[in-house]
Parts: structure tokens; sequence; C-alpha cells
């Protein structure tokens, strides 16, 4: 069996306070040829209609999904007021997403 590469698999987190600031630097430092989906988990902070607006403009027709976290994990350590996203290589992995509604 082939071993997935370090690079199957990017991580990133933004700590912009502006959700617009933080879609873009995300997708900054996310975005390449061969990204198929990015899951993110993102500080109650943010106002998620505006966030949802911002991710879409910064990605594309690229699959989000994601939910609010009481704190995020990231580079720095255990972090609050972030937005934490991973991204899949859509050569390595296949994503499904179905809605769950209460």
């Amino acid at each position: 069996m082939n071993a997935i590469p370090p690079s199957a698999v990017v991580t990133a987190f933004s700590d912009a306070r502006d959700e617009r600031l933080a879609a873009r630097e995300l997708a900054q430092k996310l975005l390449h040829p061969n990204l198929g989906c990015v899951v993110f988990f993102c500080s109650i902070d943010y106002r998620l209609d505006r966030l949802a607006g911002a991710l879409a403009e910064a990605f594309g027709d690229l699959p989000l999904c994601g939910c609010t976290s009481a704190g995020e994990i990231t580079s720095r350590g255990y972090d609050s007021g972030t937005i934490v996203a991973i991204g899949f290589d859509r050569r390595f992995f296949s994503v499904g997403a179905r809605l769950i509604e209460r």
C-alpha cells in the first residue's frame, strides 16, 4: 500500500477578526491545484453569515464544511478566536457531505 504524502493534508489557521480577511488568509495558505475539500472549525466570535460568504468567495466552488468550536488547536497550541482549516488533496481523499437537520 502506498503511503499518503504529508502534503496530501494541509492545515492553516487565521486569527484575523474580519471574516473576509480570515477567509483570504486561509485560501492563500491552502489553495493548490489538487485541493478537493476544506473542513474548518471556527470560533463562535465570527459572524457566521459573513464568514460563509467570505469563504465561498475565497474558495469558489470547492466543497467546504465546518462548525463552530469552543476552542481551536493551531500551530500555536490551544487557541481561541481563530479559524482552523484542513485541506484534503483530491488525489488521495474522497469526501462526501450531507446536511443533517435537527
